[in-house]
């Protein structure tokens, strides 16, 4: 929320610190300039703004998530031809969207059983523990109660939080990098030239980019699967074979791209 209000009422780039006066946010914020932008617009105030933004990004979460699913079905319908109907590819939309904003932990339906077990016991249903799902306790060799506990954080658990973090709001930025891959992908046996595929190319490198300012620790995936992208959708357009000496390429300008990420 300190964040969120700092963008908004920040006359200049980077924000002002919201804990530290006369010092700036010295972190990737970029992801709170959107939402601080409509928050200004409609003149609605940070902690209203605060809880319409999570529900907004879980709605365009869910619906990048269908549309992803979606294509890449219907897309290999029609490649395969397959005899499989429209409502196929809709319900794999609809399940692909719930698999990544939904269904990504099962901790949950663990609990269920456990309390299930118990109560067939003749025990008490017990609490829903909504944070254990969120993490994991007692590695080996930590004594307790100095066992430590590794962050398991999954997108409908920062959702129910309402954990307004830059891997929150990246998010949508992720799902859609997946579809604009995909995109070129599966338009790569089309004979259209290249010139017709700069929007989409235009696109991707707009989302990888953009990586750096809203949760910079996504840029080294996302920035590995556009490289994998750019250079399937090659392979395929020229229907190069895939020789040694190409393969020999490949390796050292992907080896390169990664390092220049990482490093």
């Amino acid at each position: 929320l300190s964040y969120l209000t700092a963008v908004a009422k920040s006359v200049s780039f980077p924000p002002y610190d919201p804990w530290y006066a006369g010092g700036y946010i010295n972190y990737y914020y970029f992801g709170f300039v959107p939402i601080a932008a409509l928050m200004r617009l409609t003149g609605v105030v940070p902690t209203v703004a605060y809880n319409l933004a999570v529900p907004l990004l879980f709605a365009m979460t869910f619906t990048a998530a269908f549309s992803v699913g979606y294509n890449l079905t219907e897309g290999l319908r029609q490649r395969a031809k397959l005899a499989v109907s429209s409502r196929t590819t809709l319900a794999a939309g609809v399940v692909t969207a719930l698999l990544v904003t939904v269904l990504a932990n099962l901790d949950g339906a663990a609990q269920l059983l456990q309390a299930a077990g118990r109560t067939f016991n003749g025990e008490s249903f017990g609490n829903f523990d909504f944070w254990r799902s969120s993490r994991i306790y007692g590695r080996p060799g930590v004594p307790a109660p100095f066992e430590q506990a590794a962050i398991q954080e999954f997108p409908f658990w920062s959702f129910l939080f309402a954990d307004l973090h830059a891997h929150m709001i990246s998010l949508f930025v992720q799902v859609t990098t997946i579809g604009l891959a995909a995109n070129l992908v599966l338009g790569a046996r089309s004979s259209v030239g290249w010139r017709a595929r700069v929007p989409g190319i235009a696109w991707l490198a707009l989302a990888v980019g953009s990586f750096a300012a809203v949760n910079t620790w996504d840029l080294p995936a996302y920035g590995l699967l556009a490289f994998g992208t750019l250079t399937i959708v090659g392979l395929m357009v020229r229907r190069e074979p895939l020789s040694p000496r190409l393969i020999g390429k490949l390796a050292f300008v992907a080896g390169l791209f990664g390092a220049l990420l990482y490093g």
